[in-house]
């Protein structure tokens, strides 16, 4: 792979090697394929919410508000679609 790291080759020697295009390529895959450890937290909070409700997302991320917890764990919007289809 011409983008990846080749045998004993330093970060600066890669940077040197790409072109402008690889290495604009390059960025844009390191940026798509990183991840950071709050992304296991905020996943986990989405599934609680999504399967317990926001008080028990709430308690399990260890927020005082409701409020920060919404920001944190994304909302079901397919609770929204069936409660529309049983209720009409």
């Amino acid at each position: 792979m011409p983008l990846a790291l080749q045998e004993r080759e330093t970060e600066a020697a890669r940077t040197l090697r790409l072109s402008d295009r690889q290495a604009a390529d390059l960025k844009a895959w390191q940026k798509n394929h990183r991840w950071s450890p709050n992304q296991l937290r905020h996943a986990k909070g989405t599934e609680v919410r999504r399967t317990l409700g926001l008080e028990a997302a709430q308690v399990t991320l260890g927020h005082r508000k409701a409020d920060v917890t919404q920001i944190y764990a994304q909302r079901n919007d397919e609770l929204g679609k069936e409660v529309a289809r049983v209720t009409g």
